[in-house]
Order: structure tokens, then sequence, then C-alpha cells
């Protein structure tokens, strides 16, 4: 598989504090604002990234064109490479 398309990662799991802000709700088992998100599906995930390009983008902090999603399979083994 090659990657054709350039593309970041977060560096960091998404805490509960930065979840909380996009979404106002809190899955998490866990609580703590620091600790990572946990107990979530795919499609809590994705409707996170929906949310958080949607905040983003109003806030001008995210250009154009540019949205955040779940890796791709090739991604997530290319970056757990790195």
């Amino acid at each position: 598989v090659m990657i054709t398309q350039p593309f970041w990662m977060g560096k960091f799991e998404v805490t509960q504090a930065e979840y909380r802000a996009a979404m106002g709700n809190m899955p998490s088992a866990f609580l703590g604002d620091d600790r990572p998100v946990e107990s979530v599906s795919w499609s809590q995930a994705v409707a996170y990234c929906a949310a958080l390009t949607a905040q983003e983008g109003a806030a001008g902090r995210l250009p154009a064109g540019y949205e955040y999603r779940l890796p791709t399979e090739a991604e997530w083994e290319y970056c757990c490479r790195a």
C-alpha cells in the first residue's frame, strides 16, 4: 500500500476535556479532564471528527478543504512504524 496524500496525525490521545468541548457529553467510565476518552464507538469517533472540523473551521483555525478524520489502516501502520 502506498500513501499518496500527505496527512497529519495527533501525537496524543483525545482528552475528556477536548471531547466534552466538541461534543457536549462524556461516554467515558473513568472520569478526569486529563484522562483519554475511552468507550466510544466508531460512529461516535466519526461524529467527534465532524464536530471538531466544524468547530475549528468556524474559529478560523482550520484551512479550507482540511478536515479532522480517522486515519486509514495504512496511515495508522505508517505512524506506528515511525
